[in-house]
């Protein structure tokens, strides 16, 4: 839910959301667990990851895909 702000004030609402949003999914990827990477993930999403040609579904989905992704070393640059 997004209050009724101006549109720079909501630029910096989304953005700040998008910010605490990409650092709760970084600190799940450096604990190198897939289930708590997963756990950022809906029953319903479906996602197309970075390093698999398939779609991936759920939360098992997503788990199945990590177990895989974080045996590889991940560097993260965010720029802004």
């Amino acid at each position: 839910f997004i209050p009724k702000i101006e549109t720079r004030e909501k630029e910096m609402v989304l953005k700040e959301l998008a910010d605490k949003t990409f650092a709760s999914w970084n600190e799940a990827l450096l604990s190198r667990d897939a289930k708590n990477v997963a756990a950022l993930y809906t029953e319903d999403a479906s996602f197309l990851p970075t390093l698999n040609p398939e779609f991936k579904k759920g939360r098992e989905g997503a788990e199945e895909y990590f177990k895989h992704f974080l045996v590889h070393r991940v560097l993260h640059l965010v720029i802004s």
